[in-house]
């Protein structure tokens, strides 16, 4: 294309647009570095990124349950889904802690609470006069940045969520009412089994255990009808915090975007079951125990309905929940305004065995490989299995270690063990060597030898360890348990004999495998009989009853032949 310029000619010790381009009677080549024009008044925003459920971590404020200021939370090691994110936002020149932020916050806490916190965070950014920041959160953290937002829109240019339950998520009923968490496998159900694991030992049920330490879970029970009971709508618990914020939605549109992941079957509907009698005295399934599912398209986590609302120009991704935040980076990218993308999207693969070691202890863990070793406390293992793995423990204080160990699909895979531990000791742990396991059981008896130095079944059940004569060792355990009535140390126990019946036996045949199911399934079937024969009788379960009930019934989720042994003498002492 030919073009004449009538203007000046470009003129000799001047920069850009009047410069001398050479003798213009003759061919000649002119260079020119690329630059860009831009208005000096206008610069990037803060950007303020918030990992979701389980993405931050404190060792003090999770194993110790003390109090601990916000800055010292941290991200938990194993998340990494939010890497490439932030190498998308390094990659456009921003620099950490200068350019871009990203909040490590207590998730157990209310949802009120937790967009307080956010806002000291902000404060505390110096963020003033018509300084804005951008906000981007996954999951939970998506849910307090738009909440925030919506509390201080002068405050926000944009705010991104990344598959954040808007409208709750109809699994949590299930967290909240049963403690089911590994529905599907992401950071929240690897973190939350953790704590659990942690935690469960100063409470008598895992239900009790979650309500008690993570009250952000009610907040999150979904806002839409979600629960049937023989074909018809039951009124779910009501969420009353998170339905208020939503009716004012409409306010930020302009500076809202929801991405949602899709192409995964998702929980959008409970069929309910009526609740069993032992239920109704542990508060647990208000509204009915679930039977069955109708599930339509989500990430697995969050349905599509509810991680967008009605006009608010939202992006879908066909991604789970877990791999939302790295599908959708260049996205997010281009919604803040930065020019440069990410070529490669990777997914985060959260399927593993998890170790955490809260304690003055080194870990390290070979699963075939080489050993590992601890960052903060955890060692993720990928696509390995706890039962293939070695853990040594390295004394670095005197005190009490605490080792959790689970594999992240898997709720009744996770098991919890403590014990002392000195400066120099070194200790092996491997969840296949039955020693072990002996001795997690004679450090529980001998505390409760504490309590009850003369009990008989006690002392039985030490000298069935000395001997490792498990079948005796059982049948003490049951004794005592039926005798005191102790719902704390002997619930614990129950995990350890379940792996010392699978190594001493690890292949029983077809028939006694067989014979022991319908043990277990026949005393069970006893225990519901009974159960309705004393209802008419106007009789109901003690809360000592009921847990025993309660840990039957968990025994026959995913079992082995370990735990219908178990499961067989727990529901015998139902209605001893």
């Amino acid at each position: 294309m030919n073009k004449y310029d009538s203007g000046t000619l470009l003129q000799a010790g001047k920069i850009a647009l009047q410069n001398w381009g050479g003798n213009f009677s003759g061919s000649v080549i002119n260079k020119f570095d690329n630059f860009k024009i831009s208005d000096s008044l206008t610069t990037q925003n803060k950007i303020i990124f918030l990992p979701g459920m389980g993405g931050s971590w404190n060792e003090r404020a999770m194993v110790l349950n003390e109090a601990v200021a916000q800055s010292d939370w941290r991200m938990t090691p194993f998340v990494k889904n939010y890497d490439l994110l932030f190498e998308g936002f390094e990659d456009n020149g921003l620099v950490k802690d200068t350019d871009y932020f990203v909040y490590n916050y207590d998730w157990r806490k209310p949802l009120a609470d937790q967009v307080t916190d956010f806002n000291n965070y902000v404060v505390g950014l110096g963020v003033t006069g018509n300084e804005k920041v951008d906000v981007v959160g996954h999951s939970l953290g998506g849910i307090v940045g738009r909440i925030w937002t919506q509390e201080n829109p002068d405050k926000v240019g944009k705010v991104i969520t990344l598959a954040s339950p808007n409208a709750g998520a109809v699994k949590v009923y299930e967290m909240w009412n049963g403690a089911k968490i590994s529905d599907s496998v992401d950071p929240g159900s690897i973190a939350l089994n953790v704590l659990l694991a942690l935690q469960k030992k100063n409470n008598q049920t895992s239900v009790e255990t979650i309500r008690a330490y993570v009250p952000a879970l009610k907040d999150l029970l979904p806002t839409f009808n979600y629960l049937k009971k023989g074909g018809t709508v039951v009124v779910p618990p009501f969420n009353n915090y998170l339905n208020d914020k939503n009716t004012s939605i409409s306010s930020i549109f302009s500076q809202l975007q929801t991405i949602t992941g899709i192409g995964f079957k998702t929980k959008e509907w409970i069929n309910l079951t009526n609740r069993t009698v032992f239920d109704n005295v542990l508060g647990r399934w208000e509204q009915g125990r679930p039977a069955s599912y109708v599930k339509t398209d989500g990430d697995a986590t969050v349905l599509k309905k509810s991680a967008s609302f009605v006009g608010d120009g939202n992006i879908n991704v066909v991604a789970n929940h877990g791999n939302v935040p790295d599908k959708s980076v260049n996205l997010v990218l281009t919604e803040l305004g930065l020019g440069k993308t990410i070529a490669t999207v990777v997914n985060s693969n959260f399927n593993g065995a998890v170790f955490y070691m809260g304690s003055p202890a080194l870990m390290k863990v070979n699963c075939g490989s080489g050993d590992i070793t601890e960052t903060d406390g955890f060692v993720w293992m990928a696509n390995k299995n706890i039962v293939d793995c070695m853990v040594k423990l390295m004394g670095t204080a005197n005190g009490v270690y605490h080792l959790v160990m689970g594999n992240s699909a898997d709720d009744e895979s996770w098991k919890y063990t403590e014990g002392n531990i000195s400066v120099g000791d070194t200790k092996n742990i491997s969840v296949n060597v039955v020693d072990f396991w002996y001795e997690q059981m004679l450090r529980e008896t001998n505390s409760l030898l504490v309590t009850y130095p003369t009990n008989t079944n006690l002392n039985n059940m030490k000298m069935a360890i000395n001997t490792k004569n498990r079948i005796n060792l059982i049948n003490s355990y049951i004794l005592f348990r039926k005798q005191k009535l102790e719902t704390i140390i002997t619930w614990r126990m129950v995990n350890y004999l379940e792996r010392i019946i699978n190594i001493e036996i690890p292949s029983p045949t077809s028939i006694v495998f067989s014979k022991q199911k319908k043990l277990a399934l026949s005393y069970k079937s006893l225990a519901d009989k009974t159960a309705l024969l004393q209802q008419r009788r106007k009789k109901y379960p003690n809360i000592w009853q009921s847990l025993n009930y309660d840990q039957g019934r968990e025994l026959l989720t995913n079992p082995n032949y370990g735990k219908y042994v178990l499961a067989e003498k727990i529901f015998g002492i139902v209605w001893y």
